[in-house]
């Protein structure tokens, strides 16, 4: 199986990254003790958020959306552990066990020494990782660290359904269960008006999703990207599974709040393909946008041009979603659920039209109220805002 380290720090790249209240550090953050009130994020494996909020954590270090939790955990907190990670909707419920007395330092250089670590990709990490490695599910891994004396192996009780590997010695816990080897596949979601689906981190979202029988959850695996394609890692009886109907693959167009459901459009798994250029496309209905419109005072698009430097743009920023950018005449679109649409009319209306004051920094500035939000472009709602003064080119 292919092994991954962590993403290195990727310049120049900026991406709203969901987070948990802490010291940022650049694009690090951390949290420093437990948290049991930790909110599931919408990438997130079904469980997952459970071990997150286990009593024993004591630091999460996040660097670009790769989420480390560290835990220093009683032997019995870690067969709680254990049997959380058993529970959680995964393929492979993989636990390492790594020899030493690991620990970490803070920004502060606080130390925190840790027995049990849980690694989750996610965010911008996530989406190079996907992109770099055709063999790894990618999906949250527990590691244990027993100490070299081997003495608290002898109390852990993993759950039969947990892959453990690594330095498991004589301890007793090596399974029959390994991971599977897994080899890329490729597909391509279009639209049925030919055109491909939305590039990453814009709307709408075209999400894979893969699906068992017996199992109420499925497990995300991909979003369909520039020019439609998406990438999938199976192993060969997956693939067999799938040409008989258990598992199944759905194609689902939405946001990262869009409710997964296992009777969603199918996707043929005779259209993938082990070479990207040979993935066919299954044709999908566009979704049913809302459009909104800004200009400026004077009736003219709320484009910058020219640019008082590279990049720079006005965009709107509503939840549910990425950055929405205004096209030539000023419109912006955005899939929104029917209920999410009402659930954001009911809000408090803020600041959501962010303008660019400098080359790294922005400023939501100006209100765009949901309600003038409409499903028929021509009669979007419209909000004029003062033309941005930069004092010299920069």
């Amino acid at each position: 199986m292919a092994k991954l380290r962590a993403p290195a720090m990727a310049s120049g790249i900026l991406l709203g990254i969901l987070c948990l209240c802490g010291i940022v550090h650049g694009m690090f953050e951390q949290l420093i003790g437990p948290d049991g009130a930790a909110v599931e994020q919408p990438f997130w494996q079904k469980g997952i958020v459970e071990l997150v909020r286990h009593p024993s954590r004591v630091y999460l270090l996040d660097h670009s959306g790769y989420k480390t939790y560290y835990f220093k955990a009683a032997p019995g907190q870690i067969n709680e552990l254990l049997a959380l990670c058993s529970k959680a909707r995964l393929r492979d419920h993989e636990v390492r066990i790594e020899p030493g007395k690991p620990s970490v330092k803070s920004f502060n250089n606080q130390v925190f020494e840790y027995n049990v670590s849980l690694s989750i990709w996610g965010g911008i990490s996530l989406f190079f990782a996907r992109g770099e490695n055709n063999a790894d599910t990618l999906e949250p891994r527990l590691t244990v660290y027993p100490g070299d004396d081997g003495v608290l192996l002898k109390e852990l009780k993993p759950p039969e359904n947990l892959i453990v590997s690594g330095a498991v010695g004589n301890s007793g816990l090596q399974g029959k269960r390994t991971v599977p080897v897994r080899q890329a596949w490729y597909g391509r979601a279009q639209f049925e008006d030919a055109n491909p689906a939305a590039e990453f981190g814009h709307d709408p979202l075209v999400h894979i999703t893969f699906w068992e029988k017996d199992l109420k959850d499925g497990v995300r695996l991909d979003q369909a990207g520039r020019e439609g394609f998406f990438k999938v890692v199976l192993s060969d009886q997956e693939i067999a599974g799938l040409e008989k109907g258990n598992p199944w693959l759905t194609v689902t167009v939405g946001n990262w709040f869009t409710e997964l459901k296992k009777d969603d459009v199918r996707f043929p798994v005779q259209m993938l393909a082990r070479e990207k250029e040979k993935a066919l496309p299954l044709k999908i209905p566009r979704p049913k946008y809302y459009y909104g419109r800004v200009l400026f005072e004077d009736g003219s698009p709320a484009v910058l041009d020219p640019k008082p430097w590279p990049n720079a743009e006005i965009w709107v920023d509503l939840p549910y979603g990425g950055p929405l950018k205004l096209d030539a005449e000023g419109y912006f679109q955005k899939f929104l659920e029917p209920e999410q649409f009402e659930n954001l009319k009911a809000r408090r209306p803020d600041k959501n039209i962010v303008i660019p004051t400098s080359r790294n920094t922005q400023q939501m500035k100006y209100v765009f109220p949901v309600e003038l939000l409409s499903q028929d472009k021509a009669k979007a709602g419209v909000v004029k805002i003062p033309q941005p003064v930069y004092k010299t080119p920069e």
